[in-house]
């Protein structure tokens, strides 16, 4: 599951004590967008706009076991 963080959050996770992040772990209570995109996107060295286009939507696909 996604960290999603308010923006206020952002210092404390990404520069705060090593306690500060663990209460900001919990579920998201919003709606999320997801898409599958090319495999291509694990690999850093791929740094496209291509990357980010929608191959299909996982709401109407079935779950795929390479997908996790």
């Amino acid at each position: 599951m996604p960290v999603v963080l308010d923006d206020i959050q952002f210092d404390n996770w990404m520069r705060g004590t090593p306690d500060q992040p663990a209460p900001m772990i919990k579920p998201y209570a919003g709606e999320i967008d997801r898409w599958e995109v090319p495999a291509e996107v694990g690999n850093v060295k791929n740094n496209r706009p291509e990357m980010m286009e929608r191959l299909g939507s996982w709401y109407n696909a079935a779950p795929r076991a390479d997908c996790y």
